[in-house]
Order: C-alpha cells, then sequence, then structure tokens
C-alpha cells in the first residue's frame, strides 16, 4: 500500500517545515519535514521546499515499506496512513517489535489503536518524558486509524431523456359554409297591382289627352 494525499498532508503538518538543521525535543539533528540527518548526509544551510518534499518521499517510503512488511491482515487506508505516520516518527524498528503490531495481526483492532496513545513519550536529558506535541499526535493517529474509509460513490450516469412521441393531430375542420338566402322580392298581391296598373293608365291617358 502507498500513503494517500491526506497520509501525506498528515505527516507534513506534524513535523512541520523547517529549511535548516535544527535539534529537536530529542536533541536529534533534523531538517525538512522531519528528516533525521544521517551520519555522512549534508546540507546546504538553507534548502528549499522541493528538497524537503524529496526527503519526506523517501522517508515516507522507508515508513511505507516498514508497515506493509509488518502488517499480516487486512488493513483500511486510514489504518495504513496512520501507522505510516507513527512509523516515520518513531521509526520501523520500534513499530516492528511493538505490542501495537501484535495485537493488530491478532485482529484487536480496538486494542492496537489504544497502543498507539501509549507513545507519547521522548528522551529528555535522559529520562523518558511525556511530550505535549506526541501526546496530540498519537490521539490524532489513533482516531484515523479508526476513522472507516469514505466509500466512493459511483459516478451518477444520467439516462438520456427520450421525447415523448408527437402524435399529429386532425386539422381543424372549416367551418360550414354560411348561406346568404336573399329576401324574396315583395310581389304585390294581384288586387294591389290592378288598382297600381289603373292608375298608371289613368295618368297617361289624362296627360296625352291634354296634348291632343
Amino acid at each position: 500500500m502507498k500513503t494517500s494525499a491526506a497520509g501525506v498532508e498528515f505527516v507534513a503538518e506534524h513535523e512541520g517545515w523547517v529549511n535548516h538543521i535544527y535539534k529537536d525535543v530529542a536533541g536529534i539533528d533534523t531538517i525538512g519535514y522531519g528528516h533525521v540527518v544521517r551520519p555522512g548526509e549534508n546540507f546546504a544551510p538553507i534548502i528549499t521546499k522541493e528538497k524537503g518534499l524529496s526527503l519526506l518521499a523517501q522517508d515516507l517510503g522507508i515508513a511505507e515499506h516498514a508497515v506493509n512488511v509488518g502488517v499480516t491482515v487486512e488493513i483500511t487506508q486510514n489504518q495504513f496512513d496512520a501507522l505510516v505516520s507513527f512509523t516515520f516518527n518513531m521509526g520501523g524498528g520500534a513499530f516492528a517489535s511493538s505490542t501495537l503490531l501484535k495485537k493488530l495481526n491478532a485482529g484487536d483492532v480496538v486494542g492496537a489503536a489504544d497502543e498507539i496513545l501509549r507513545w507519547n513519550k521522548t528522551m529528555i536529558n535522559g529520562v523518558k518524558t511525556v511530550h505535549p506535541g506526541l501526546t496530540r499526535r498519537r490521539q490524532q493517529e489513533r482516531a484515523v486509524f479508526l476513522t472507516p474509509d469514505v466509500a466512493e460513490e459511483p459516478p451518477v450516469v444520467e439516462e438520456p431523456v427520450t421525447p415523448e412521441p408527437v402524435v399529429p393531430q386532425p386539422a381543424p375542420l372549416d367551418p360550414a359554409p354560411v348561406i346568404v338566402v336573399p329576401p324574396a322580392p315583395v310581389v304585390p298581391a294581384p288586387s294591389t297591382l290592378k288598382a297600381l296598373i289603373d292608375f298608371i293608365v289613368m295618368l297617361f291617358s289624362a296627360f296625352f289627352g291634354k296634348k291632343n
């Protein structure tokens, strides 16, 4: 297994960044992100963050190897990240001989998690002393160790939307033609017609009679 991005960030945050050689709480020469200066290693008075990250990757690789070799049961990514942080800080030898590893390989996950808390002491002036920074780190490593991995949600595949079939609508019927029936001519009654003719004849007779 390899340390996750979150695990690398966890280690870097707890180790802190220092761009020059300094003495850690135990009086050991250290540089970058908690890199222990080994015999024969030489560094410039100031190193770049790129160099520090390169040293961090090397040190994480050593811790990862120790965890992969020592653990014989299946573990989660969070458990692996927590154990790598622990081993990075305490050393591969301490991890390999620890009761923490024995309990984990025996299936006692909670017991192994509790064992992490016991490693909160460091040698100061030749005396094993509880260190607040280590206490805090061990508590957080235990919390990560007991946190279940978040399962990745499968990507949501949206099904294509099938358009509803278009049903052709019948064309609207033309309205029935309006037939206009002209009113029938008014035909005078026979008696009225005869009186009218007689009247006209009388007018003609009177007119032409006077002329002659």
